[in-house]
C-alpha cells in the first residue's frame, strides 16, 4: 500500500500514469498569444509521459506548483498532471528515482531507511514488506533518497509535501486553536504514535483513548506546535475551534508520519 492523501486527485493513490490518464480534457486548446512559460514546460512534460521519461516530466512541471502565474484553470489542471506524476514517481514500485537497492546479508528495513534518510514505514509501504526486519538477501527494493519536507498553507487548509525540488503529493488538514499554528520555518523534532493530550484548559486525555485529539499520530515542530492525526471519536468542544494544532485524517496523519523525518523542515504559511 502506497501512502494516500485524501484530497481530490491527492498523490499518491494512482499506481499508475500515462499520456492517456494525466491529459486532463481540454489540455490541446489553443495557447493564448505570447505563449508563457508554463504551457511550454505542460507540452514538454507530455512529451516526456508519452516517452515514459515520468521522473523528468515531474520536474518539470514542480516548478510551477502554486506559481502565482497561473490562472485558477491552470493551477487545477497542473495538480492533474503532478499528482499521478508523483504517484508513480515516488510511491509507486518502479525504481524511477534511484536505482532498486540491492538487500545484503544482515540488511533490515531500518538500515536500509537510515541509510536513505527517509522513515523505514515509507519503504515498508512501497515495498509491501510486511516484517521491517526481516529481509531476503539478493531480493531488490524500491528506495527513495530524503528527507523530505513539507509546507503547510494554512489559508488553503492544506499540506504539500516535497522531495527536494520535486512535487509530492498533498493532504487537506484542519486548523485548531490548541495553540493556533504561527507562520514560520520549523523542524520536525519528534515522532510519535502514542502521544497524551494536555489541554490549554488543562484537559489530560491519554494516549490511545478515543477521545484523543491527535489519534495515533504526534509529530512535535517545536514551540507547542505540532501535526497529528484525528480522535477516533469527536472530543467535545471546550473552546471555540478544533482540539489540536495541525489536524489530518487518521490515514493521511498515518501516511504523513511516514514520509517526514525527524529533522525534516517544515514551513508554515499564513
Amino acid at each position: 500500500e502506497t501512502p494516500s492523501g485524501t484530497s481530490a486527485g491527492a498523490t499518491p493513490n494512482a499506481e499508475n500514469v500515462d499520456s492517456a490518464t494525466v491529459s486532463p480534457a481540454g489540455a490541446e486548446a489553443p495557447v493564448r498569444a505570447g505563449e508563457r512559460a508554463y504551457q511550454r514546460v505542460r507540452l514538454a512534460a507530455e512529451r516526456d509521459v508519452a516517452e515514459g521519461r515520468y521522473r523528468q516530466a515531474l520536474a518539470k512541471l514542480s516548478i510551477f506548483y502554486r506559481s502565482p502565474d497561473l490562472s485558477p484553470t491552470e493551477q487545477a489542471e497542473l495538480l492533474d498532471w503532478l499528482d499521478p506524476l508523483a504517484a508513480r514517481v515516488i510511491y509507486s514500485r518502479e525504481s524511477l528515482l534511484e536505482e532498486a537497492y540491492v538487500v545484503r546479508k544482515n540488511d533490515t528495513l531500518y538500515k536500509v531507511a537510515e541509510a536513505y534518510q527517509v522513515p523505514w514505514q515509507l519503504l515498508q509501504k512501497i515495498n509491501g514488506i510486511a516484517n521491517p526486519e526481516i529481509l531476503v538477501p539478493g531480493t531488490t527494493l524500491k528506495v527513495v533518497r530524503g528527507p523530505f519536507r513539507a509546507e503547510v498553507d494554512l489559508s488553503r487548509s492544506e499540506i504539500t509535501v516535497f522531495l527536494g525540488e520535486l512535487y509530492a503529493g498533498r493532504f487537506p488538514v484542519t486548523i485548531g486553536q490548541d495553540p493556533s499554528p504561527k507562520p514560520g520555518e520549523y523542524q520536525v523534532r519528534d515522532k510519535q504514535t502514542q502521544r497524551a493530550y494536555y489541554g490549554a484548559d488543562n484537559r489530560t486525555i491519554p494516549a490511545g483513548s478515543p477521545l484523543n485529539p491527535y489519534g495515533n499520530v504526534w509529530i512535535d515542530l517545536g514551540n507547542d506546535i505540532c501535526i497529528h492525526g484525528s480522535p477516533a471519536r469527536d472530543v467535545p468542544a471546550a473552546g471555540t475551534g478544533p482540539s489540536g494544532c495541525i489536524g489530518l485524517s487518521p490515514k493521511d496523519a498515518e501516511d504523513l508520519f511516514a514520509i517526514l523525518s525527524v529533522g525534516s523542515t517544515v514551513k508554515i504559511r499564513p
